[in-house]
């Protein structure tokens, strides 16, 4: 079995995450037909100085004291098996860049000098045997 794993990563709200998990569903059924996909938010410090330098940088004048309260990296992420699409990992980008342009077109797009900006980075790749144990774990009864 071959799965695969879509994340995008913004620092942002919970309400945000929602917003994107929404978008990202929306565009995943409609890019396989409707085939399962399997999504989950978790924080997440790793990326987190990444994404705050980011957002400093939008944000030249103001220093991590300026920081929007209530907001955290978050990890938004899609697990899926490709039964029918080819080259999943161009896939699942195509599929990102569309889950954010749509995100973006409300609000909190990340435009040098915003403070409300909301910056993201993302990634794919295929899960090892880890990666499937880790979401066995996590959707239980899913896969066999």
């Amino acid at each position: 079995m071959t799965m695969f794993r879509g994340s995008v990563h913004i620092y942002g709200t919970m309400d945000d995450a929602v917003r994107l998990v929404a978008s990202y569903a929306k565009h995943m059924a409609l890019a396989t037909g409707g085939e399962p996909s399997y999504f989950s938010v978790k924080e997440d410090w790793f990326d987190s100085f990444k994404l705050v330098a980011q957002w400093l940088e939008y944000n030249e004048d103001l220093s991590t004291d300026d920081l929007p309260e209530h907001r955290k990296v978050l990890e938004i992420s899609c697990v899926f098996e490709p039964l029918t699409v080819t080259e999943p990992d161009r896939f699942i980008e195509n599929t990102i860049d569309a889950a954010l342009a749509e995100f973006y077109r409300y609000g909190g797009r990340p435009n040098f000098g915003d403070p409300t900006s909301i910056p993201w980075a993302s990634s794919s790749d295929e899960l090892d045997e880890e990666g499937i144990e880790r979401f066995r774990k996590q959707f239980p009864g899913v896969i066999d």
